[in-house]
């Protein structure tokens, strides 16, 4: 870069600034004439790295589950990796993550880009029992515009280096940015929860039975073969109370017959 006449974008005079020796209102081929860092008139070097779909990362989810139990999970093993396609693997290629958030190196390889990778880790804390689970996905971040507005970059860093006073190198590095985070989910038994299960399974049960008996018998049109077998007709049992209590009355009149003969024996 070097210093000279290349402004900010424009379309009338009316958008440039006025500013003693480095601007004025003056639009010309749409950019302000204004004293500032230009780009070269010969076209940039572009540096490709060939290869960083096979560049290879270690990702290994630990999830504790404090409050639960000692357990902690440890995806894959410390010592070796486990590659993908493994359901618990811990080695991937660039290539693997970009196939699983539908992508390619070729549509990043000028732009770069941002990607969440997120594992779901799955356990039984009291059988260590676990399944683990990767999505990847790109962020929708905003285009980030160069210093020349003729790169659009979502991951990007840049230098510059000083030639002389009127004169600098600027370089852009692009690239890709992996974010990862982990989710766990602890499954242990709980009595008091089975309790409590067990509990409002019978109530709802017992219920339900009854709504069911009322319904056939209010609104079905077989009622009346539901009733007959559901309902044993018996005796009139209503008096049994008053009856019981007349037997208890007799019983005690007995008993006071009974003791009277012994006394006059």
């Amino acid at each position: 870069m070097s210093i000279g006449y290349c402004g900010r974008e424009c379309s009338k005079n009316q958008e440039c600034p006025i500013v003693d020796g480095f601007s004025e209102a003056k639009c010309e081929k749409g950019r302000c004439h204004e004293k500032n860092w230009c780009p070269p008139a010969n076209a940039s070097k572009i540096y490709d790295i060939i290869g960083i779909d096979k560049i290879q990362l270690f990702l290994m989810p630990i999830v504790d589950f404090p409050g639960m139990s000692k357990f902690t999970y440890r995806g894959g093993s410390t010592k070796e990796f486990v590659w993908y396609p493994d359901p618990f693997a811990t080695g991937y290629t660039v290539k693997d993550l970009l196939s699983l958030a539908g992508s390619t190196i070729d549509k990043h390889a000028d732009q770069g880009g941002v990607f969440r990778i997120q594992f779901l880790i799955d356990c039984n804390v009291d059988s260590g029992d676990c399944s683990q689970e990767i999505s990847v996905k790109e962020l929708n971040v905003n285009a980030v515009k160069t210093p020349f507005d003729n790169l659009k970059a979502k991951f990007y860093r840049e230098s510059y280096l000083d030639i002389d006073d009127n004169t600098k190198e600027y370089s852009m590095f692009m690239g890709m940015k992996f974010l990862v985070s982990v989710t766990g989910v602890g499954r242990t038994f709980s009595f008091n929860k089975l309790m409590i299960l067990i509990a409002l399974v019978v109530t709802t049960t017992t219920f339900t039975n009854i709504l069911i008996d009322f319904m056939i018998r209010k609104f079905s049109s077989q009622h009346k073969f539901f009733e007959k077998h559901k309902f044993e007709k018996s005796e009139d049992f209503s008096d049994l109370i008053d009856r019981l209590g007349e037997v208890k009355n007799q019983r005690e009149l007995n008993y006071e017959d009974m003791d009277d003969e012994d006394d006059e024996h």
